[in-house]
């Protein structure tokens, strides 16, 4: 899948049923796809996104 949001809403989806693994993965795919298409916004998104893994891995 070459869609960057793609990437993103399974993440985030991915982190909400606490799939922390599977949810870094897409997170990266996400991120280098963002960034071969030069979309910083997009990197940006993902970059928050991680962090709200990471907080919830915590909490979790």
């Amino acid at each position: 899948m070459d869609t960057w949001f793609y990437w993103y809403t399974l993440a985030d989806a991915q982190i909400k049923a606490n799939l922390f693994k599977k949810a870094g993965s897409s997170i990266q795919k996400g991120t280098t796809l963002a960034k071969e298409l030069s979309l910083p916004e997009a990197v940006e998104n993902f970059e928050q996104l991680s962090e709200k893994l990471i907080k919830k891995k915590k909490s979790y």
